[in-house]
């Protein structure tokens, strides 16, 4: 009896190499599929994540808002109602003091415009064409609160300056006046 071996001839193993690489290729094609979907899963969350921050955020300003005038409200009462005589020193760090929570509060409600106007465009997120033109919006906005300007009331800029510049102590006598 003739023993026969079942080796697959040639053709038949370039034929299964080829499936084989192409296997392959599907494979890494599919697992190079599913990394896009998962940076474009990751993406989402990440664009999802960042409007509840700032949802957070803007909800947390009229917050702080309050607390920030309460502690003026503070300081300014403390001046008016306590017999509290300030030295040079202490005089400083109290206008230091209530010149960080003005800016403070200056600048919470230069957010609470932002967030105002974004509330009420809100919608333009959604769409990919609106998109820039509420990005403008906002930058519009922010360039408006660089030109700020305060129109005084009562005292002039040079006035206030004059009035917290002056010595203390007895006007000096003209030389005329006898």
């Amino acid at each position: 009896m003739k023993k026969t071996t079942l080796e697959p001839s040639q053709e038949v193993k370039e034929l299964l190499e080829t499936e084989h690489k192409e296997s392959k290729k599907e494979e890494n094609i599919e697992e190079k599929d599913t990394q896009k979907h998962m940076e474009i899963v990751d993406n989402i969350q990440k664009a999802i994540d960042y409007l509840n921050d700032l949802d957070n955020y803007f909800n947390d300003i009229s917050e702080k808002q309050s607390e920030n005038d309460n502690i003026l409200n503070d300081l300014l009462h403390f001046v008016e109602l306590e017999d509290y005589d300030f030295t040079p020193n202490s005089a400083l760090k109290f206008v230091k003091l209530l010149k960080k929570c003005r800016k403070e509060r200056r600048k919470l409600s230069d957010e609470w415009e932002i967030k105002q106007m974004f509330m009420e465009q809100k919608n333009k997120v959604n769409l990919f064409q609106q998109r820039k033109m509420l990005l403008n919006n906002v930058y519009k906005k922010e360039k408006n609160f660089s030109s700020r300007f305060y129109k005084y009331r009562v005292y002039s800029p040079n006035d206030i300056k004059a009035l917290i510049t002056s010595k203390r102590g007895r006007k000096k006598r003209d030389i005329n006046e006898n």
